[in-house]
């Protein structure tokens, strides 16, 4: 399911950007990214795109080579697979996704050497692959940034909306029906004893 059916994002209206990935954007080597999960709750298309844009948009104001983040980032997850269910004979998802991806932007453009080293070092911190460029540390950082984000944002709001429910059904409902049986059904019980007149008229009210 490619999600960018289902939300506008701000990359849509920015003519500029669209036009430094025009030629790849449409590609089902791009397009397809939108049929697998990223970061548990995300889409691999989305996430790509918005490491490309907002990277793009940190470039550009350190003018730096703001085409090369944006190409670049775009193409800094191209493969295929559920991370969950691959496994490798050698090295692990950080360490080989970054190479596989490499080999796909080739199939699918001509890259400069910036782009090259931001696909293929793009997981810095998590490999000792060293960025050579500042493009690539923008590239890096972002993406771990809106990794980051991906993951927490919506676990927060399920913890949220799992505490709300647990509260209501383990701790609110049984405290509520604790005081409505210890405190106001005795008292209820006093008040029609002692002020009958009173509970009718309440009741006559109600």
């Amino acid at each position: 399911m490619n999600l960018l059916t289902e939300t506008n994002y701000p990359w849509e209206n920015d003519r500029d950007y669209l036009a430094l990935i025009d030629d790849i954007k449409d590609h089902e080597f791009i397009t397809d990214l939108g049929l697998f999960r990223q970061h548990i709750y995300g889409n691999r298309l989305v996430h790509s795109y918005s490491v490309s844009y907002y990277s793009y948009k940190i470039a550009k104001r350190l003018n730096l080579d703001y085409r090369s983040v944006a190409r670049a980032g775009l193409m800094h997850d191209l493969f295929y697979y559920d991370t969950k269910e691959m496994t490798f004979s050698k090295g692990n998802h950080f360490t080989n996704h970054p190479y596989i991806a490499l080999k796909n932007a080739e199939v699918l453009t001509d890259l400069n050497e910036v782009e090259h080293d931001i696909i293929i070092k793009h997981m810095w911190l998590a490999t000792w692959q060293l960025p050579a460029y500042p493009e690539s540390f923008v590239v890096t950082f972002v993406d771990k940034y809106l990794a980051s984000t991906e993951y927490l944002k919506p676990a927060s709001k399920i913890w949220r909306d799992n505490c709300q429910t647990f509260c209501s059904q383990r701790i609110l409902n049984p405290l509520n029906q604790a005081i409505d049986e210890r405190l106001l059904t005795p008292f209820n019980r006093l008040r029609r004893k002692y002020f009958p007149n009173l509970a009718e008229n309440n009741n006559k009210k109600n």
